[in-house]
């Protein structure tokens, strides 16, 4: 049992706090817990962040970082006439409601940049991490191609473009995906993106910490 003083966003005092210490709100936390925010490291908001910046009910349950975009399937990079085939993948593979997703995303971006601005300018409640998903890198460059077949020379190549995305990485090799039926190719290109299977991700610093 103890207290913990908070000044500002920064935790003072942890313990025996002195009960004379001038505070603006003192807090009875007697019966409950108090404890660090939660980081969810494997969530599927992706979609859902763009229609509810709370990401419910996360928070409720002490979630105050989220990383989306988790097993290589995203919303982003995405071309207009991808936006179908983007929201099937994520119905067939993450049980995802079609009509939901049909009548909530907001398309206000195509590439991976714009779905990050698109994040901080509508506001986020939690922390939000994302994942560039190799589903999408692969539909943004095969289109309705990519669930059928394997990538061309050519195709592989078109992948260096969308470097631009990883100018947002924090960290490289982040997260090893179990999508290995992706561009199968050895050349450099795919072989630096998908072969060795890494994503990147960039941090939104607007919500709570």
């Amino acid at each position: 049992m103890g207290s913990v003083a908070v000044s500002g966003d920064r935790i003072t005092a942890v313990g025996q706090v002195s009960s004379t210490i001038p505070v603006e709100t003192r807090i009875d936390g007697k019966g409950l817990a108090l404890a660090p925010g939660i980081i969810d490291s494997h969530t599927h908001f992706d979609a859902q962040v763009t229609w509810d910046p709370m990401v419910t009910p996360s928070p409720e349950h002490g979630v105050t970082t989220a990383l989306i975009g988790d097993c290589g399937f995203t919303i982003a990079p995405c071309r207009p006439a991808d936006r179908e085939l983007t929201m099937q993948n994520l119905v067939r593979v993450e049980g995802m409601s079609l009509e939901a997703m049909r009548a909530g995303i907001n398309w206000e971006f195509e590439s991976f940049d714009d779905y990050l601005a698109l994040i901080e300018r509508q506001g986020v409640g939690p922390n939000i991490a994302a994942f560039v998903g190799h589903s999408s890198v692969r539909t943004y460059v095969m289109g309705s191609d990519a669930p059928l077949r394997s990538a061309t020379v050519d195709e592989a190549e078109r992948v260096d473009p969308l470097d631009f995305m990883f100018d947002l990485a924090l960290s490289e090799e982040l997260e090893t995906t179990l999508l290995s039926v992706l561009l199968n190719s050895d050349e450099s290109a795919v072989a630096r993106l998908l072969t060795h299977e890494y994503s990147t991700v960039a941090l939104s610093d607007t919500g709570a910490h």
